[in-house]
């Protein structure tokens, strides 16, 4: 099967083109039907229940897809889904598929960390650049307020604390961050170790491991640690709503992969993730303690939990201009609306104003200048989602 897919100027539709084998006869439209399998994937079932995947770049909405047929060929033209109803897809925000038995990200860029130039947070009076760089991440439309929970929306808000409270934008400065449910559990620890800059995409990334605390925690001194913590030292808590915390799970399996530098193992828990089981944290446990943990928590005194965490590459999540407006409406910085607290995150926003989970640079401009103009061809496999 060979599948083109093309983005038309100033329209935010994907058309895949799908050679079927019908044995010589004619397709008809209405012998053909389509189901959405996952964000960014549909299954198209013919008369003859032959059945075919077709895995696009961005996240679509089948509802408002279209079906033609030509002589052995069957074209979908489905568009880009729109912000306003994105984040009440049940789908995987960050996914990731697997080739092989092997993780590869779908919608995320992979990132030598060590390569890339550290930010100095000595002076925070420097920084209050990233103020405005970050406030970015959220659409004109995120801004107006609207009486509902939007789950990326929250971990905008999230985001911009860890990177300004680690910069020192935000009072008192901190470098560990602990992330807690609504009823007050902890279930992930974030310890930022660096902020480093991203010049392919043009932005920040924080260099960071993350503990996850599950329930029944595999790490046993993981609780007198905790306490420990945070007793002596300047942690920050931020508390996720259901919806967020879910978010945050996602996107963890998506940024520890990103930076990996160690191989998956024959015991990788996404092995039985593929088999439709249940992984027992965010994120596998192959990377555990690698790129030097051990002297990052030596120096922090911390020890006992080295060989627990998993080193990440925090970005931000921008807006995509060309389906939505950003920068066009008065911008409030992070710095004025201050750190998210639990009002404001209950408050919520409008919905996902990414197209695929992009962590990338922030654009603005006219209506004109984010008319998308370039038709993209992909030859890709179509049994990875």
């Amino acid at each position: 099967m060979n599948t083109v897919f093309s983005i038309r100027g100033g329209v935010p539709y994907l058309t895949a083109k799908v050679n079927i084998n019908v044995g010589g006869s004619h397709v008809r439209a209405s012998a053909v039907t389509m189901t959405q399998r996952s964000s960014c994937g549909v299954e198209i079932i013919t008369a003859n229940s032959e059945r075919r995947r077709i895995s696009f770049p961005f996240p679509v909405d089948v509802t408002r897809a279209s079906l033609r047929q030509t002589f052995s060929m069957v074209e979908v033209q489905v568009p880009i889904s729109d912000p306003s109803v994105l984040d009440s897809f049940s789908f995987d925000r960050f996914p990731m598929v697997l080739l092989r038995s092997t993780p590869w990200l779908w919608n995320i860029s992979y990132i030598n960390l060590d390569s890339m130039p550290i930010i100095s947070v000595a002076n925070s009076a420097s920084l209050n650049w990233l103020d405005s760089h970050l406030a970015f991440m959220l659409a004109d439309r995120e801004r107006r307020a609207i009486p509902h929970i939007d789950a990326l929306y929250c971990v905008k808000k999230s985001l911009m604390q860890i990177f300004l409270t680690f910069a020192g934008v935000y009072k008192p400065k901190a470098k560990i961050f602990t992330l807690r449910s609504s009823e007050g559990d902890i279930h992930t620890i974030l310890f930022v170790r660096e902020l480093r800059l991203d010049l392919n995409s043009q932005t920040v990334v924080a260099d960071c491991f993350l503990l996850p605390i599950p329930s029944g925690t595999e790490c046993p001194s993981a609780p007198v640690t905790v306490k420990r913590i945070l007793k002596n030292t300047t942690v920050v808590d931020i508390t996720t709503v259901p919806s967020e915390q879910r978010a945050w799970m996602q996107l963890f399996s998506a940024i520890t992969e990103r930076c990996r530098k160690w191989e998956h193992t024959r015991n990788c828990e996404y092995d039985s993730w593929s088999l439709g089981s249940t992984i027992p944290s965010a994120f596998c446990s192959c990377g555990r303690g690698k790129d030097n943990a051990s002297s990052f928590f030596k120096e922090m005194e911390l020890d006992e939990i080295s060989c627990f965490v998993t080193r990440a590459a925090l970005g931000p999540l921008f807006a995509v201009p060309y389906l939505e407006a950003v920068g066009v409406a008065p911008m409030d910085t992070a710095q004025n609306s201050g750190p998210v607290d639990d009002a404001s995150a209950n408050s919520g926003a409008t919905a996902l104003g990414l197209a695929r989970g992009r962590i990338g640079s922030g654009t603005s401009g006219t209506a004109e200048q984010r008319e998308l103009n370039v038709t993209v061809q992909f030859h890709l496999f179509h049994d990875l989602i």
